[in-house]
């Protein structure tokens, strides 16, 4: 969903997402921005307070207990199935 937040660089068209997620490059730059936008989120929620939803953020970015980007995880792009 995007909301008035949603940075600009996640709101985009749909020929502009299949060719960014063409190259390992441009995969590498889009873990990196979903993972600063979770931290800030969860950064955010700490501030507020509000535990349990920072705790859920950290439960959906971290792989038992463990920074995937630490691990030896690998991230799956798939192609845009919305329209199928």
């Amino acid at each position: 969903m995007v909301s008035q937040n949603t940075p600009n660089f996640l709101i985009t068209l749909r020929h502009t997402t299949e060719s960014i997620m063409k190259t390992d490059m441009n995969k590498e730059f889009l873990i990196d921005q979903m993972g600063e936008t979770i931290f800030h989120r969860f950064a955010d929620f700490m501030d507020q307070h509000d535990y349990e939803i920072a705790d859920c953020l950290h439960s959906e970015w971290n792989v038992d207990g463990i920074d995937p980007e630490d691990g030896k995880y690998e991230f799956l792009f798939l192609a845009d199935l919305t329209q199928v």
